[in-house]
């Protein structure tokens, strides 16, 4: 896979995602349902939400993106521990980059 992404860089410059913060913030939440009660920890959505995580990497990719990257951009122990999630830090990593893999 890294071999793959060096040799297109060689070719020419990739477009990521973007702004995934963004569209999470355009919705409306059911906090306790979507969030597991911890507003503002995005992170979880894709443990409760991947559906959601899922939508957002394909409509960057059909708006032209070629690569996207995994909604996780606070998902490190110190951040996730504010939510007393540290413990969860892995499993919240390895399922966000495991739905950026099947949907790209």
């Amino acid at each position: 896979m890294v071999q793959l992404l060096m040799e297109r860089l060689k070719q020419r410059v990739l477009l990521c995602d973007g702004g995934t913060g963004t569209l999470i913030q355009a919705r409306n939440w059911d906090i306790d349902r979507d969030f597991m009660g911890l507003e503002n920890c995005s992170e979880v959505l894709v443990i409760t939400r991947p559906d959601f995580i899922e939508e957002v990497h394909h409509s960057y990719l059909e708006a032209g993106a070629d690569c996207v990257e995994t909604n996780t951009f606070g998902a490190n122990r110190v951040v996730l521990a504010e939510f007393g999630l540290e413990n969860r830090c892995y499993e919240i990593n390895h399922r966000a980059a495991t739905i950026a893999r099947i949907t790209a």
